[in-house]
């Protein structure tokens, strides 16, 4: 594990390889390369005297978790798009490089990756990470993520009945465990629907899973209209790791794509497996992903304290809108934006 980079009461490490013997070459800002990435990227901040671990991210831009006053992680955030085509699933993609940079108080990771079918790239990912030093290393912790997905070559969507719109293309999947009442990392979806109005699904009572009646499978026969933010939160009560925390996400600039959310239980019984996910389905994805085109999602992940159920969020605790916008970090992203490959 080496540092490589230290900002204002947080430190950041990389498990690194010799060049050659990684998983792809690690940069920092200053496009010197550092060596290969091993494999996982560490955030630590200062809290009361101790250096916690905040944020940890694969590197490859897929999985990360981020954490709020040194409860330990949970719920983790695929910073990716997923999607299914005649010939393959695309869901993590292979890493070609990653870069590290930040000032006193942000830190970001900026991955760039690529998709195959039949050993040829068919589309590239470039996905950045922004995270913000909470305040006095307590208190929510916030990461702007920013993932663009250029298409190369023609892919037709699979025309699997089961699939076609149901769980086609998913952007931001949040992989969990719920196995029972004391043993999860979520236990409640909220989110707000395209109608302003706010749902709150338990995902037992979602899924039987105490009744004698349980289920597994698709949340939703189709996919329901997202508005501005959704949480996967987690309410005090679950003897696994039990101040683990809640995970929101707050909408940013969907690029025109209209997005519903959907999930999957599939009712595995061992608290090892990440047998929930939660994302957003993109609804009006087209038939075909054509070569030259691009597709952009922005949104902020927020750590957030495992929930009082007795006490609940009455209302989003931030604006319905996100104020950022990817270019207000421009400084702090090193790679360039234009089409890799």
């Amino acid at each position: 594990m080496g540092q490589v980079f230290t900002g204002r009461d947080f430190v950041v490490q990389a498990d690194l390889a010799a060049a050659g013997e990684g998983v792809c070459p690690l940069f920092d800002g200053a496009d010197v390369c550092l060596g290969d990435l091993k494999d996982l990227v560490r955030v630590n901040c200062l809290l009361d005297g101790d250096w916690p671990e905040s944020f940890v991210d694969q590197g490859n831009g897929s999985y990360f978790r981020v954490s709020n006053d040194g409860v330990g992680y949970g719920t983790s955030v695929v910073g990716c798009a997923g999607f299914r085509t005649v010939a393959a699933t695309h869901s993590i993609p292979s890493p070609e490089r990653v870069t590290v940079s930040g000032d006193p108080d942000h830190f970001t990771i900026a991955a760039e990756g690529a998709f195959h079918e039949r050993d040829m790239r068919v589309a590239t990912v470039r996905s950045s990470r922004i995270w913000h030093r909470p305040s006095e290393g307590r208190g929510p912790v916030q990461v702007d993520l920013s993932t663009t997905l250029d298409i190369l070559e023609k892919l037709p969507l699979s025309t699997a009945r089961e699939l076609v719109g149901k769980d086609l293309f998913r952007w931001y999947m949040l992989s969990s465990m719920y196995v029972n009442d004391i043993t999860y990392d979520s236990n409640l979806l909220r989110f707000e629907g395209a109608d302003g109005n706010v749902q709150e699904i338990s995902v037992s009572e979602a899924y039987n899973v105490n009744n004698g009646k349980r289920r597994d499978g698709h949340l939703f026969e189709t996919p329901v209209p997202l508005g501005s933010w959704i949480e996967l939160d987690k309410t005090v009560g679950s003897t696994w790791l039990p101040r683990s925390p809640s995970i929101r996400y707050d909408i940013g600039d969907t690029h025109g794509m209209t997005l519903g959310v959907q999930g999957w239980w599939s009712g595995s019984d061992n608290p090892d497996d990440d047998n929930l996910n939660i994302w957003l389905e993109w609804i009006d994805v087209p038939r075909f992903l054509e070569p030259g085109t691009s597709q952009q999602l922005d949104v902020r992940v927020t750590s957030m304290p495992c929930m009082d159920r007795d006490v609940p969020r009455s209302r989003p605790p931030w604006p319905k809108r996100l104020w950022w916008k990817p270019q207000d970090y421009a400084h702090r992203m090193t790679y360039d934006y234009a089409e890799s490959g």
